[in-house]
């Protein structure tokens, strides 16, 4: 065998196995989840019995915390990558940005949700709110968010700007009617990998929320709530079996959850590509 079917079965190999292995997982999900997904399981309230229990609570939170927390840290990032590639002259700054921006990155969520119920929670007197859980995932996401929108404006070429500027623009019309359209479809592609991380996120939420189990469904911004990730982490600790396929009907859920949020994000990509291809 020479090296380069080697290096196709070895290539190969390792798209399958994480395929396979991510099949497996869905399968096992589908297969104890569908059968307890129903509308009274998704519009109702939790109970103490099983066969009575509903995850509408969870759910809200969720799109609350989620949505707001994208959008934060969708326009908090689309900011700063202006600032930083339109704006800063100075290379040092930037090198330090993008430092700082580099260790955010990599700094734990659970950390995040600490300093996030210390400064916001405690510090601004929100509480354990959903705005609260909703900056703190903002600020959670923002790192990538910011990447992503960083490396879309250095991708359109820099004859555009000149050819703007020798037209008499200014820095403020380049950037809002060259840069933002341009930019704006491949930032939106990093939103969507955020809202992954974001839609998921059990750690930090749960330092600020600590709330398991409630039967309140949160209507403004200063309620309390909880969020699915806290749901399905609290019924597959339970050693009951019954539990376990409640947590594999609330997984389904949040899959779904989680298409319908990145599915608005990508239709807004595509709206954004279609009208620069148009002009």
């Amino acid at each position: 065998m020479d090296r380069d079917s080697l290096m196709k079965i070895l290539t190969a190999s390792a798209l399958i196995t994480p395929l396979l292995v991510l099949f497996t997982l869905l399968s096992m999900i589908l297969w104890d989840g569908l059968p307890g997904l129903s509308l009274d399981f998704i519009l109702g309230l939790p109970s103490g019995r099983p066969e009575e229990t509903g995850i509408l609570p969870a759910l809200v939170g969720s799109v609350y915390v989620t949505g707001l927390a994208i959008i934060i840290s969708f326009l908090l990032g689309l900011g700063i990558s202006i600032y930083l590639t339109e704006f800063v002259e100075d290379e040092r700054v930037r090198s330090i940005f993008y430092f700082v921006v580099d260790m955010l990155a990599g700094v734990p969520s659970v950390v995040y949700g600490i300093v996030g119920l210390a400064v916001i929670g405690i510090g601004l007197g929100l509480g354990r709110s959903v705005l609260t859980g909703a900056v703190t995932l903002a600020f959670l996401i923002l790192p990538l968010v910011t990447v992503a929108t960083v490396e879309a404006i250095r991708s359109i070429p820099d004859s555009l700007r000149l050819a703007t500027y020798s037209l008499g623009a200014s820095r403020l019309e380049v950037v809002t009617h060259v840069i933002l359209p341009m930019a704006l479809p491949r930032a939106l592609t990093g939103t969507v990998l955020a809202i992954a991380r974001a839609i998921g996120e059990a750690a930090p939420i749960l330092v600020i929320s600590g709330v398991l189990f409630t039967r309140s469904i949160p209507i403004s911004l200063l309620d309390e709530f909880t969020v699915l990730p806290l749901v399905i982490f609290n019924w597959v600790m339970r050693p009951q079996e019954v539990y376990m396929r409640l947590a594999s009907s609330a997984i389904i859920v949040l899959l779904l959850l989680y298409i319908g949020i990145s599915s608005i994000a990508i239709y807004m990509r595509y709206s954004s590509g279609r009208r620069i291809r148009e002009v």
